[in-house]
C-alpha cells in the first residue's frame, strides 16, 4: 500500500533556487536541493552541479529529470497553493504558447524567402531554356 508522507508546508520554503517562484513540478537533486523541473533543464544544458551548493549532478540524472520529481510534494503544492500554481502553469503556457508563434512567424518567413528564390529560379531557369 502506498502511503503519502504529508509534511507541513510553508510558502517561504517552497521557493526553487533558480526563479525565486513557487516550485512547478519540483524536482529534489541527490543533496536534497529542490528546483522547478523547467529550470534544472534549462540550469543543467549548461552545467552539472546544483545551482545552490555545487555538488555534482550525474549525467544520468540530468538526462532523466523527470524520474527526479518528487511527486509527493508536487501533490501537495498543487493542493494547498491551487491558485497560485494555476497561476504560474498558465504564464508558463502562455510563454510557450509565444514561442510557439514567434517560431511560426519565422517559418512564414522563411517560407516567403524559399518561395521567392523558387521563383526567381524558375525565371532563370525558363530564361536559359534553348527555343
Amino acid at each position: 500500500m502506498l502511503v503519502l508522507q504529508r509534511i507541513s508546508l510553508q510558502r517561504e520554503n517552497l521557493n526553487c533556487l533558480i526563479c525565486s517562484d513557487l516550485l512547478i513540478e519540483p524536482v529534489k537533486l541527490k543533496c536534497n536541493h529542490e528546483l522547478c523541473l523547467d529550470c534544472a533543464r534549462m540550469w543543467f544544458k549548461e552545467k552539472n552541479t546544483c545551482p545552490f551548493c555545487r555538488s555534482e549532478v550525474k549525467d544520468w540524472d540530468r538526462v532523466n529529470l523527470d524520474d527526479l520529481i518528487n511527486n509527493d510534494l508536487w501533490l501537495q503544492i498543487k493542493e494547498e497553493f491551487h491558485e497560485e500554481v494555476w497561476s504560474r502553469l498558465n504564464e508558463k503556457f502562455a510563454k510557450r504558447l509565444e514561442e510557439v508563434e514567434s517560431m511560426n512567424l519565422f517559418v512564414k518567413i522563411y517560407l516567403e524567402i524559399y518561395a521567392n528564390k523558387f521563383s526567381q529560379l524558375q525565371k532563370m531557369d525558363k530564361s536559359h531554356v534553348i527555343h
